[in-house]
């Protein structure tokens, strides 16, 4: 029987050490333009993207990719074409712009 301490902590149910969640815990939060920006960059990616494609592109659940999607088609950086029977979704010149100053100031931030 192995008895390597990695085997032992696999067999009785590994708990991690407070220094080991510590440093999950840092990991931050993505603020509103983060996700506007992963959503827009989707878009941008794929020229034409389904509510589902875009929410996985975005790393979003679907729900609040509708919600997002709606604000940015209401400030018209996104606007909806039919493919098949499906709504996708497009970026509109203005928000190619706005993507382009998200990432700019983007890289001032960071």
């Amino acid at each position: 029987m192995c008895t390597s301490l990695g085997s032992r902590r696999r067999l009785r149910g590994f708990h991690p050490h407070r220094s080991e969640i510590s440093s999950v815990m840092k990991l931050q939060k993505r603020t509103r333009y983060d996700i506007y920006l992963d959503v827009l960059e989707a878009i941008r990616r794929k020229k034409a993207c389904s509510i589902t494609r875009l929410s996985y592109g975005a790393g979003l659940p679907v729900n609040r990719t509708r919600k997002i999607v709606e604000f940015l088609i209401s400030r018209g950086l996104l606007k909806t074409i039919n493919i098949g029977d499906r709504p996708h979704y497009r970026l509109t010149e203005r928000g190619g712009e706005f993507l382009q100053a998200l990432k700019t100031v983007k890289k001032f931030i960071e």
